[in-house]
């Protein structure tokens, strides 16, 4: 089979590409290593509302560890950026199960999703 796009990575940046990709229409695989997205997360767990209000995609109570109200960031040279507030509220989000969402949003939109499958140049 012939495809439009190969994504790489089945986390929420590839699967979110998948979804765009195949929902204008292209021919989309996404390929993800390991056997079972979701698995082996390594970041992005606190996530803003806002950004997840702008890529479309619906938070499901199951996928909420809890909620936030913000966050102190330190940049490497030490610099205190307060991003405490209302504008600033968010999820820290159970990613196995949000990145298994994904994964199914993507294939509902016409993607081609498979695991154990890697992608070499």
């Amino acid at each position: 089979m012939r495809y439009d796009f190969v994504v790489v990575g089945g986390g929420p940046g590839g699967t979110m590409t998948a979804k765009t990709l195949a929902e204008k229409g292209a021919n989309v695989l996404l390929v993800e290593k390991r056997p079972e997205i979701g698995v082996a997360v390594r970041c992005a767990e606190a996530t803003g509302i806002e950004g997840l209000k702008a890529l479309g995609v619906k938070i499901k109570e199951k996928f909420i560890a809890s909620r936030t109200r913000g966050a102190y960031v330190y940049s490497p040279d030490g610099t205190l950026v307060d991003m405490t507030g209302e504008e600033y509220t968010g999820y820290v989000l159970e990613r196995r199960l949000f990145d298994k969402y994904l994964a199914i949003y993507a294939a509902e939109a016409g993607a081609e999703v498979r695991t154990r499958t890697y992608a070499y140049d």
